[in-house]
């Protein structure tokens, strides 16, 4: 990261807090440990990913009046809570959170928010007669991967870098489900 700071490219870095992988280090929370190494990290970090619960999982910054465990987000927050981690980590540029509503296994809205740090503002997606209304998202079977495609997305539509090609992409939307690496 910091030779890729060096050399001028952008940044990118996925909160994506799992407790499990943060427990390695006795007498340490997983939240506070990797609260800490974040901590190292994020100043050589342009844009930051996550969820409603990263942030505060792992700096205590919260979206207050949300209840994830309820489904229920305060989404007019979500600016502040960016915000708030853009003052902790003056080197963001950008903060982009996904805004998931588990109604139940089965059942999420999904959308989404990207705050620009330089002019102090938010949008969200989707926009719907010119409100943010999340997409219905019914019948899921499983939903693993969802953050890793929005910040693939993501990352695509900011112009940074990718180890995948759009076609590449296409091919798989087309039904390439095959799972092998073209060469």
């Amino acid at each position: 990261m910091k030779k890729a700071k060096e050399k001028g490219l952008t940044v990118s870095c996925d909160l994506n807090f799992r407790k499990k992988p943060w427990e390695w280090e006795a007498c340490t929370s997983p939240e506070g440990l990797a609260g800490r190494v974040m901590s190292e990290v994020l100043p050589y970090v342009d844009v930051v990913i996550g969820n409603e619960e990263d942030t505060q999982d792992v700096f205590g910054i919260k979206a207050e009046g949300s209840r994830v465990e309820a489904g229920e987000l305060a989404i007019d927050k979500y600016p502040e809570v960016a915000a708030k981690l853009a003052q902790r980590f003056p080197h963001v540029k950008k903060v982009a959170c996904t805004l998931c509503e588990s109604i139940s296994a089965s059942h999420n809205n999904w959308g989404a928010m990207l705050y620009d740090v330089k002019t102090n503002s938010a949008k969200f997606a989707p926009i719907d007669d010119g409100v943010y209304k999340p997409y219905e998202i019914r019948n899921i079977v499983d939903r693993i991967g969802g953050g890793d495609s929005f910040a693939a997305g993501l990352i695509y539509a900011l112009n940074d870098f990718n180890y995948v090609t759009k076609e590449e992409i296409l091919e798989l939307m087309k039904g390439d489900e095959a799972g092998r690496v073209k060469r």
